[in-house]
């Protein structure tokens, strides 16, 4: 074996040579060895190289254990267990730019409970939920070419019927970003023009049509700076 080689490569290779020494042949108890072993790898902290997913996916017949959906469930656990170099070796052999959003909720690991919480900032994975223009939703998938995620909202916040369906990209999630801040300083102005005038929420309220945080976080942050910049005209008027 290789010396560089990383030492998540060195286990997935030590269980290919040697499984079923003790017991004879069976793909499915190779397969479920192997598999064992990624997640062992992922959640060990083992280091992994940029090419491993690719490698390991070749050299030890992925196509049989990684799962149908290309194995998202091991990038789940590698963001989830915070192993980033399990995570940039998949989005390599996928060809994906990590999606990274905020107050992400990745969801509970069994093995470590100090993984649970939601994050201030991290990358998105399948099971994984966040805040999206005025909903939680829960990441689906990804798609094949790794250009977005599919993300949906829930009826009733069950996952039996979707009330919502979004196809989000990197730009997207910047963009939102983006505009939620613009939406906290325009919120901000909105308050200071509050303490002079009592009314003015009142009135942005009624004239945006704005009857919960759900309307707020969805109103574009041009659309809320024109109304305040018409109530303050307004008020310069009126004094």
């Amino acid at each position: 074996m290789k010396k560089n080689h990383s030492p998540a490569y060195q286990l997935l290779s030590h269980v290919w040579k040697h499984s079923l020494a003790a017991t004879g042949h069976s793909w499915e108890r190779l397969n479920n060895s192997m598999r064992g072993a990624m997640q062992l790898a992922i959640n060990a902290g083992l280091r992994f190289d940029r090419d491993d997913f690719a490698k390991i996916y070749e050299e030890f017949r992925g196509g049989y254990w990684f799962g149908e959906t290309g194995g998202e469930g091991f990038y789940s656990l590698a963001v989830q267990t915070g192993n980033l170099s399990a995570a940039q070796a998949f989005e390599s052999r996928n060809g994906r730019q990590p999606s990274i959003a905020d107050d992400v909720d990745p969801g509970c690991n069994c093995s470590y409970a100090h993984l649970t919480g939601i994050r201030k900032r991290g990358r998105l994975a399948v099971g994984f939920v966040f805040p999206w223009r005025g909903h939680r939703v829960k990441v689906t998938s990804f798609a094949v070419d790794g250009t977005y995620l599919t993300a949906c909202a829930y009826t009733d916040g069950t996952e039996r019927k979707v009330s919502k369906r979004f196809r989000i990209t990197v730009a997207d999630i910047q963009a939102d970003r983006k505009q939620r801040k613009q939406r906290v300083q325009l919120h901000d102005r909105l308050l200071k023009m509050d303490e002079a005038d009592k009314g003015i929420i009142a009135a942005f309220k009624r004239r945006a049509g704005i009857t919960g945080r759900t309307d707020w976080e969805q109103m574009p942050p041009e659309k809320i700076r024109a109304l305040i910049e018409t109530l303050e005209k307004e008020r310069k008027q009126a004094a």
